[in-house]
């Protein structure tokens, strides 16, 4: 997408296992906690990627939260997602993976879509169609 002169933003919202600092070796604060509890505006936590620094910027998670899924459905939390949206033409919201915790169907509440990935190795039987299932409960997607 950001090959494609896409403004992207990627913004880590896994706030249990935050990985965008570590792949683009960029700091952890200010993040998307920083700009929902208004410590950071979205510009200060915004990280350009040095090889795509015109198209893709990345948001890391920053500081954790103490209850990651009450974070994920607050108002502050709605508001920095629509302004992450409101600054890029694709907006990518990292998140946990789908089974263990509710944060991610949480957050699909703010998306128009989502992209599912299933362990490439070994999968489960019946993982993704839960995954669908679960994820279309939400509403139009």
């Amino acid at each position: 997408m950001a090959h494609a002169n896409k403004r992207t933003i990627l913004a880590d919202c896994d706030s249990r296992r935050p990985r965008v600092q570590k792949v683009f070796r960029i700091n952890q604060s200010p993040g998307i906690t920083s700009v929902v509890l208004d410590d950071a505006t979205l510009p200060a936590a915004t990280r350009p990627i040095p090889s795509l620094a015109d198209s893709l910027v990345a948001v890391p998670a920053g500081p954790l939260p103490p209850h990651p899924t009450s974070f994920i459905s607050s108002q502050g939390f709605r508001t920095a997602s629509t302004n992450v949206e409101d600054t890029a033409h694709i907006a990518i919201f990292g998140c946990p993976p789908v089974l263990p915790v509710a944060d991610t169907l949480a957050l699909a509440d703010h998306a128009d879509g989502a992209v599912l990935v299933v362990e490439r190795t070994r999968p489960r039987e019946g993982t993704s169609r839960w995954r669908w299932k679960a994820s279309s409960r939400q509403g139009p997607q």
